[in-house]
């Protein structure tokens, strides 16, 4: 029997592509298709019921993918830490703080995600106007102060990437300025949550970590092939 040592994670870092992929694609499906149309923030009362009357089904389709996506957004950012540990000592620290925000994020979208069930069943049973408008004001901060976790993660991962020689620099400093965006809409929550258009410099940032994490799965992947 060979004694050879085997490196620890290689499954894990296997599939952490894969999953990075799939937790891409589930958060282009809930949030291109399942949540289309989903008020702004300061939209009338009316507005939310009705949206959350009429589009209850795929709200609630969109709430199932959530324990979904936890899963393949963890298994992605240890993954990939593991995998910069290996070829780099320097990473290990901001690997620390990759998965650190993940882990953080996760919690904060799960909440998000109990908001909106809530705003489902209480709308749903006729719950008076103000606590539903409460429920939502409460989501829509929650929403913006999610984006902490999303920009330490992006900055973690982004500085693995550069220091492993992962994903290519160029990438790597859009995700920087990405989390400084989501910096921003975070620090500014309150207006955020008033409606204020400093949600799409958050987006913004957003966005390109829906580019960075399906870029950097496709060169795992890869290097994992060879």
């Amino acid at each position: 029997m060979s004694n050879a040592a085997v490196p620890v994670g290689t499954p894990l870092r296997r599939f952490a592509g894969w999953a990075g992929l799939g937790f891409a694609l589930l958060v282009l499906i809930q949030n291109g298709v399942l949540l289309m149309g989903v008020p702004l923030n300061d939209a009338p009362m009316d507005e939310i019921q009705s949206f959350y009357t009429d589009s209850a089904s795929r709200i609630t389709a969109a709430t199932a993918l959530v324990p979904i996506n936890v899963v393949l957004l963890l298994t992605f950012v240890a993954g990939v830490t593991s995998w910069a540990r290996e070829r780099s000592s320097a990473s290990l620290d901001w690997g620390r703080l990759g998965l650190g925000g993940a882990v953080l994020m996760a919690s904060t979208f799960l909440l998000t995600t109990v908001l909106q069930i809530a705003l489902v069943v209480l709308i749903d049973v006729g719950t008076d106007s103000s606590i539903i408008e409460l429920i939502w004001i409460v989501h829509a901060a929650a929403f913006a102060l999610n984006m902490t976790g999303l920009a330490v993660t992006l900055v973690g991962l982004a500085q693995v990437s550069r220091v492993s020689g992962l994903g290519p620099n160029w990438l790597n400093s859009v995700a920087l300025a990405g989390a400084l965006c989501l910096l921003i809409a975070a620090v500014f929550a309150k207006q955020t949550t008033d409606g204020s258009p400093v949600l799409f410099v958050g987006l913004a940032g957003f966005a390109t970590w829906l580019v960075w994490v399906p870029v950097n799965s496709i060169i795992l992947i890869r290097r994992q092939a060879h």
